[in-house]
């Protein structure tokens, strides 16, 4: 997936650990200083926390506490409102991907990372059942460019 022109965001993680108590995946930190807030071929939102200009209300930990509740944290969603977790036990670099699609009635575990995940399913090694089609090859874009 090409990486955009105007590149990834800058997150102070140490600083966002101290507010929230949150401690986010390596994969996924450097995700973001790469690629950062966006879309994946118009089709999956890809959440960040806040940096400087965030233009948005919501973001990743929006009303979120650690731990959470339920065990997930959501990084990324569809245009079907099928969800993308991370299942937050143990070590943040040993959690699963979690994906739970719009009716809810079963969720699909992954044993791998969120950017092990995303590789994967833009190669078409792993096929969830999404309920948004996915267009491939895949594509990236960035939040800066949809406010043009």
């Amino acid at each position: 997936m090409p990486v955009p022109a105007e590149g990834g965001d800058a997150v102070d993680w140490d600083v966002l650990r101290a507010e929230t108590g949150w401690r986010l995946p390596a994969d996924y930190r450097d995700f973001v200083a790469v690629y950062g807030l966006g879309t994946i071929s118009d089709s999956i939102g890809i959440s960040t926390p806040p940096f400087d200009g965030y233009p948005y209300g919501d973001h990743l930990l929006f009303r979120t506490e650690w731990p959470p509740a339920d065990g997930t944290l959501a990084w990324a969603t569809n245009e079907a409102a099928d969800d993308f977790l991370w299942r937050c036990a143990g070590e943040p670099d040993q959690w699963k991907v979690t994906f739970r699609p719009r009716e809810r009635h079963r969720e699909y575990t992954y044993d791998m990372g969120m950017a092990e995940f995303l590789l994967r399913l833009v190669r078409g090694d792993i096929h969830p059942p999404l309920g948004a089609q996915l267009s491939l090859p895949a594509r990236f874009e960035s939040w800066r460019a949809s406010l043009l």
